[in-house]
């Protein structure tokens, strides 16, 4: 938030800080506020000044141009202008060479048409100025030559930037941050009291019905009505002082109003009276619709808090206004409403349609519900003075649910023993007095009550954290945390991922930290299955076995569909709770591929949630993504990355003694329908295999292969696999033998090769498929076993015996036969 040094100055004497400004910076970031920058208007402004034209001639080489002699009081200076609106005589605006004006324009001095310029007269528009006027500024007459611009239009001023903390509202005021000045620095505090002049022949209460019907809402409403104000341009000084903010001035009804949100922290709307018929606080219906000041049409809900007009909304209350209502050129009679809402209410609508106004800004944190009125009248004031007209002597003011500030009991030694140094009830209670505390003390115990305008005072350790802040936490002792216990041991979870994280490091990978919540929109294309298992493209209703496998994929199909979202988000963009790590991760390719990064190979490992039932969850998840080839001149032939991602998942499941994995062919829809497979862990599905879809690839126009993979990471490391048993090494040399099947499509090799490992248990080390050949609708698959003996060598008729063992056993459970 910006604030003005020069506006400050209505409330606290700030010469010093105009010579010192770095002093209040450090003192503002040590106490909580931290100052982001401060800029100083006389640096913007520098080489720009005050000339008189003595003379206007003909440019020789130009007919619209000329070349005016322009004086600073001390040197007369050659320019070559080519506006029409000057004279000999004028007062302008001389910009010298090494003057930067606004949106970076460097003056230098150069040649036009063979004759040189030193400078540049300038326009209002050049200068940063909102104007329709065409041509160079002419100034008054009796403005001083030679004087910096600067400092003719009051632009003399410190601007800081300022990151004002959430539970500050007090300071998100230049009124508020005086009181915080005043209270670091002890200097004193004025706010100045306007006199508002009523008229008793207007009222607002004969003129306008107002009615607050939610008042747990809205704790305190206030009005005021203004008969015959001349809406038109607002008076310099207004416009400077929304100017330094880099606020546009509209109108000077409007204008006031901005400016008293931010000189005193009360957001106000001001109505056009003969619009509206009467006012009602209220919430709106599911569905209706509302025009609101941005033109667009908002649909609302029955949580939403609306000023109405009988059945039409005129506002979102403490968010924007409606179109119908506003003030225009037209306007004659005004209506002022001051008010305070429950800053909750606020948040929630502000975060819902994804607007966050200045006025929710100072809603959503919270007013001083004593100070409405106060403002209120203020603003009446200044429309009174710089717009005319009558302002009502009868006001509303009505008051709902007014929670006001309780006492606070502390101790001296509750304060001492949390800081850890002695305090002096004298520092304590001066402390408490600037900042504006009630405070009774009896011996070493104190009875404080915070101004209403500090919200954030509520229990004593609100108070012990703000007697350290001001005081200073460089005060804080530094001391040992001392521990008499022993160090427990690590979580086995914990060990785990760190070991997952430096196994993929090791290889490589890169790791991808994204939040926990998402987009719901684009999570859309990835949640047409309801996560990620709808429909399988294999029968896998052959055995017992199978037929467990996929109801236990329905089953956990049907729990997992419920994903949830948060009552509370940030954004609509983040208002999802991620149910699945692949689309970020995808989204992290896209950004890299965007970024010609046509290679890499990433990993996140990161919880997703799901709702089960009546109770929210959270799981631990793997997940992979690799994309494109790390040398293009040997993409002939090379391996697809889904294979690739295959070896390097049970690379890692080897790495961590996990034993009985298998791989399942599966159909999702946003998955390549070819080139899918489950994950499956002691017959539990745990994960997924599989390139990205055609159509996705499209969509996000990258022309590589892109391979991605989801494994349940929490799963897998409860399902520890039995321990390693040490086995004698052989003396006798392996034996190789190869069988070939002709099997029908719709049966897994996978089955096939587990079969044989089994029919052959011990003697067999491993089954690999060496070969594959595809026939219409059958397919030949070649196996190759390796048996070692334990103490003496086989006999061919003995190797025979083994091999007919695994044949009969293939054809009575699969009904397959060799070729």
């Amino acid at each position: 938030m910006k604030f003005s040094l020069k506006w400050l100055a209505d409330f606290i004497s700030t010469k010093t800080f105009f010579n010192e400004p770095e002093k209040l910076a450090e003192r503002l970031t040590q106490a909580g506020l931290e100052v982001d920058s401060y800029e100083d208007q006389k640096a913007q402004f520098k080489n720009v000044i005050v000339a008189k034209i003595e003379s206007v001639e003909k440019h020789p080489q130009a007919d619209r141009l000329t070349l005016c002699q322009v004086s600073t009081g001390e040197r007369t200076y050659s320019i070559v202008c080519g506006a029409k609106n000057h004279k000999a005589g004028d007062k302008v605006i001389l910009a010298l060479p090494g003057a930067i004006l606004p949106r970076n324009f460097k003056i230098k001095k150069t040649r036009i048409r063979g004759i040189d310029s030193e400078g540049m007269l300038a326009s209002r528009k050049e200068l940063g100025f909102e104007s329709k006027e065409e041509g160079i500024w002419i100034l008054p007459l009796e403005v001083e030559v030679g004087k910096s611009f600067s400092e003719q239009e009051e632009l003399d001023d410190i601007i800081f930037d300022i990151t004002v903390p959430p539970n500050r509202s007090d300071c998100l005021s230049h009124k508020g941050l005086a009181r915080e000045i005043s209270c670091l620095f002890s200097i004193p505090f004025s706010a100045k009291e306007q006199f508002l002049k009523t008229d008793s022949s207007v009222s607002v209460k004969k003129s306008l019905s107002v009615e607050v019907k939610d008042k747990t809402a809205c704790p305190r409403y206030c009005g005021r009505l203004i008969e015959g104000v001349s809406i038109g341009e607002s008076p310099e000084w207004l416009k400077q002082r929304l100017r330094s903010l880099g606020l546009k001035s509209i109108n000077n009804v409007v204008d006031i109003t901005n400016f008293m949100l931010w000189d005193r922290g009360q957001p106000l709307h001001a109505f056009d009276r003969d619009k509206i018929q009467s006012l009602t606080v209220n919430r709106s219906q599911n569905g209706e619709k509302f025009l609101a000041l941005d033109e667009n049409e908002r649909v609302l809900t029955e949580e939403d808090l609306t000023i109405r007009d009988n059945n039409k909304v005129l506002a979102l209350a403490g968010v924007i206004g409606g179109m119908d209502s506003g003030i225009t050129e037209e306007t004659k009679n005004v209506f002022i409403e001051a008010a305070g809402f429950a800053p909750e209410k606020i948040r929630r609508t502000s975060r819902r349609f994804g607007l966050e106004t200045d006025s929710s800004y100072h809603f959503a944190r919270g007013i001083d519900p004593l100070a409405v009125k106060e403002v209120m009248d203020l603003a009446c004031c200044l429309i009174q003075k710089e717009a005319g007209g009558k302002v009502s002597k009868d006001f509303y003011d009505i008051y709902g649910d007014q929670k006001s500030s309780d006492k606070i009991e502390i101790r001296l030694e509750e304060l001492e023993e949390r800081l850890g140094y002695e305090v002096s009830s004298s520092l304590f209670q001066g402390w408490m007095k600037r900042l504006d505390c009630q405070i009774k003390s009896s011996k070493n115990s104190f009875e404080v009550l915070p101004p209403s305008y500090r919200q954030d005072l509520k229990i004593k350790e609100d108070l012990i954290e703000e007697f350290a802040r001001l005081e200073g936490y460089d005060k804080i002792p530094e001391t040992l945390v001392s521990s008499t216990g022993t160090p427990k041991e690590s979580d086995p979870q914990f060990l785990n991922s760190q070991k997952l994280i430096h196994f993929f490091s090791g290889k490589g990978w890169h790791q991808a930290l994204n939040y926990s919540f998402c987009d719901p929109e684009y999570y859309r294309e990835f949640l047409k299955d309801q996560l990620y298992l709808e429909e399988l493209t294999r029968n896998w209703e052959t055995n017992e076995q199978n037929r467990k496998f996929k109801d236990h994929l329905k089953k956990q199909t049907a729990r997992r569909k419920h994903i949830f979202f948060i009552n509370n988000p940030i954004s609509r963009q983040l208002s999802l709770m991620k149910p699945l790590l692949i689309p970020d991760v995808v989204k992290n390719v896209v950004n890299n591929f965007r970024h010609n990064n046509k290679f890499g190979q990433i990993f996140e490992l990161s919880p997703i949630f799901y709702q089960e039932e009546n109770s929210y969850k959270q799981e631990l998840h793997l997940g992979l993504a690799c994309w494109g080839s790390p040398v293009d001149i040997w993409k002939k032939g090379e391996i697809p990355n889904v294979y690739y991602i295959k070896s390097v998942l049970e690379a890692m499941f080897k790495a961590f003694g996990r034993k009985g994995w298998s791989w399942r062919p599966a159909e999702v829809s946003f998955l390549h329908p070819g080139q899918t497979s489950l994950l499956t862990l002691q017959n539990q599905c745990i994960g997924f295999l599989a390139s990205l879809h055609p159509r996705l690839l499209r969509k996000y126009k990258i022309p590589l292969d892109l391979a991605v993979a989801e494994i349940h990471w929490e799963f897998l490391n409860q399902k520890a696999s039995p321990p390693l048993k040490f086995k004698n090494f052989s003396n006798l040399l392996t034996v190789e033998k190869d069988l070939c099947f002709v099997i029908p499509p719709d049966l897994l090799v996978e089955d096939i090769r587990k079969e044989i490992k089994k029919s052959l248990g011990s003697l067999c080390e491993k089954v690999e498929v060496f070969d594959l050949y595809k026939k219409q609708k059958e397919r030949s698959v070649s196996f190759r076993m390796y048996l070692t003996p334990e103490d003496k060598s086989w006999t061919d008729d003995q190797l025979q015996t083994f091999l007919n063992q695994v044949i009969d056993r293939l054809q009575k459970k699969f009904s397959i036969h060799l070729k």
